[in-house]
């Protein structure tokens, strides 16, 4: 039988090499597509994602251990690192290989992944510019001038940001991560063209791939649609632009329009407002089992929002949830202040409601507290404003919805269930505007009422997206008028 040679040698050493750089480098690549760039996070998560699928990637080394004799530890150290420029991973991975006289011995190995990738601009010739993790191509067709701001520029790029992007993390986005434009703004003399290329392992199962879309970021700080072109066979999404920024992936995002809106799952209706659910969706009224007001019947329905729904994405808490405590008979303000502190990104412990009962004190029952307490604990300014016109207040609601701003709300006293008493203006309360609709039966708004009844504390569902149809809107405005605190 014919010895080994070193060249045969050497080229075995070198595959099994190239073998573990691809997957290190593959490995990578995915884990940033589905953990993101989160530097408090993200790290962590795309080691342990190398750290489980690199055995499979390399196939336990199988085909090099029918050559000679091979010898694996496994990964026994990994570390990710992300920073402005690149995303490294070095891996420690002690390995032996021994086929008859030659012996082979790898321990290191180390792969850094660029975030940002320039290109010159070909005036002649198309330019072809791919992300570092290859999932969007942007081209640029022969003889575009290509401008940021005022002027010409002859080099542009990409660079990959995580999904919270300028501190706005938008419900709708899909992706873990977004891609902006080098230098800023670019504007192109004629469309160019983006390709963005996703994996079906990645999306979530309750996705309907039909669905998915490309968004991009304007000058207002808005994501808005793009009018794209979607092929699932090739798993592609194209879209032809004139300028460009950041670009994201998205689901239920209209060309044209913004994301992050109209992409509310359900509501509820209480007591008149079941008129309208009964109203809109007569066959889903009566397959749910709901009945209008009847002594002794459940006074909620939970169904379909109305058609032309527009959503903030507020969360919802009831502020009985935390027992029947303080908080559960007056503290409809600090729980308004958490689901808008939470709508508008920030998490626990900053939103615990501990911390905002703490901050707003004694005057948790006062527009002034939760004001202060909103600005010190997230920054955001806010703005007070009274109504006592009822199409006023509607309009404002609606424009500020639409800028992507959040909304506390004052009314009259409610009674179990959210449903309007007729001592409305008797007493104060809070809530947060979850959204407005609007469409050829009815228009009116959507809240989130964080009390449901301190004696019905197993509901505290009822008061998530609450539909309140114009005449109850009318009412609760009517005589006295009322005033909302707007998040910005």
């Amino acid at each position: 039988m014919p010895r080994t040679t070193i060249l045969e040698f050497e080229n075995t050493k070198e595959s099994i090499n190239l073998l573990m750089g691809d997957c290190l480098k593959k490995l990578l690549k995915k884990g940033i597509i589905r953990y993101g760039l989160n530097t408090t996070q993200s790290e962590d998560l795309i080691e342990g994602h190398i750290f489980a699928e690199f055995p499979e990637c390399v196939g336990n080394f199988e085909m090099f251990r029918k050559e000679g004799s091979l010898v694996s530890e496994g990964i026994t150290d990994m570390k990710v690192k992300i920073n402005e420029e690149s995303v490294t991973a070095d891996l420690e991975h002690p390995l032996t290989f021994r086929k008859e006289e030659f012996v082979f011995e790898s321990g290191s190995l180390s792969y850094s992944l660029p975030r940002i990738i320039n290109e010159k601009i070909n005036s002649g010739s198309m330019t072809k510019i791919t992300s570092g993790d290859g999932s969007m191509i942007l081209d640029i067709a022969q003889g575009t001038d290509v401008n940021s701001g005022s002027s010409a520029i002859y080099k542009a790029g990409i660079k990959i940001f995580d999904r919270f992007y300028e501190d706005d993390l938008n419900p709708n986005m899909v992706g873990m991560l977004v891609y902006e434009s080098l230098p800023a703004k670019l504007t192109f003399s004629k469309p160019a063209t983006v390709y963005f290329y996703y994996d079906d392992e990645n999306l979530d199962p309750a996705i309907d791939e039909n669905e998915l879309t490309l968004g991009y970021y304007d000058a207002n700080g808005y994501w808005i649609g793009l009018s794209t072109q979607l092929d699932t066979a090739s798993n592609k999404i194209t879209a032809d632009i004139r300028e460009f920024s950041a670009i994201g992936f998205f689901v239920d995002c209209d060309p044209g329009k913004r994301c992050g809106l109209n992409y509310l799952d359900e509501c509820t209706y209480c007591w008149l407002n079941k008129e309208l659910y009964q109203q809109m969706y007569p066959d889903e009224f009566a397959a749910n089992g709901c009945e209008l007001q009847i002594a002794g019947k459940e006074p909620c329905c939970i169904g379909s929002c109305p058609q032309g729904t527009m959503g903030t994405g507020t969360p919802y808490y009831n502020q009985c949830e935390w027992g029947k405590t303080d908080l559960c008979y007056k503290g409809c303000g600090p729980t308004s202040v958490k689901m808008v502190l939470e709508g508008k990104g920030l998490q626990e412990p900053k939103t615990a409601i501990n911390a905002i009962q703490d901050c707003a004190g004694h005057g948790f029952t006062e527009w002034q507290s939760l004001a202060r307490c909103i600005k010190q604990i997230s920054g955001h300014e806010t703005e007070h404003n009274y109504y006592s016109n009822p199409d006023e207040a509607y309009s404002r609601i609606k424009e500020e919805i639409d800028k992507g701003n959040l909304i506390v709300y004052g009314a009259g006293s409610l009674d179990s269930y959210s449903s309007w008493s007729s001592t409305a203006g008797s007493q104060g309360h809070f809530f947060v505007v979850a959204g407005y609709y609007e469409n050829t039966q009815s228009k009116g708004i959507i809240i989130n009422d964080p009390f449901t009844g301190v004696d019905n504390l197993n509901q505290f569902g009822y008061g998530r997206n609450l539909v309140l149809h114009r005449q109850v809107l009318d009412f609760i405005i009517y005589g006295t008028g009322r005033s909302m605190l707007i998040v910005k």
